[in-house]
């Protein structure tokens, strides 16, 4: 999706930055005790919530043009994938410690 999202935005930075702090991110979930065994379709969403996370962040911090309107929208969007993220790792996490 990042990957993508910097070809529809060729005169824009922030897509390429966030492709790498996204990398960065997947990377991490990927060593991480979360993902001991193959993934699921469902849990591939592990990658999918903190990756839209950094987009919606870059985006933020990036366009200073951008209405207040539509600012604000997007932080309320980046704190529902907040509460999101978390809400699925502790699930995860707690799973993990039940399976054990």
């Amino acid at each position: 999706m990042v990957y993508w999202l910097r070809f529809d935005l060729p005169d824009e930075q922030w897509p390429r930055r966030a492709f790498w702090i996204s990398l960065l991110v997947n990377i991490g979930i990927l060593f991480s005790p979360l993902v001991d065994r193959p993934a699921s379709r469902g849990e591939l969403v592990l990658f999918l919530l903190p990756d839209g996370f950094v987009v919606l962040i870059a985006m933020i911090a990036h366009n200073q043009s951008l209405a207040r309107s539509v600012r604000a929208q997007l932080i309320a969007t980046a704190v529902v994938f907040t509460a999101a993220c978390a809400a699925l790792l502790a699930f995860v996490i707690s799973r993990a410690g039940a399976a054990t």
